[in-house]
């Protein structure tokens, strides 16, 4: 039996991209969340936990 490793990867985009939901996946249905940046959604999420 060979032996394996895991490795955590974490990755993050450039502070001024959008993360939007496609505009093919919306359907009948608008998106839940606005677009934000990345950056900002990143400082919203660290806010929320200190």
């Amino acid at each position: 039996m060979q032996s394996r490793y895991s490795v955590a990867f974490f990755c993050h985009p450039n502070d001024d991209t959008e993360i939007a939901c496609l505009g093919s996946c919306q359907g009948e249905h608008p998106p839940i969340y606005p677009p934000i940046l990345a950056g900002e959604y990143l400082l919203n999420r660290l806010q929320a936990t200190y």
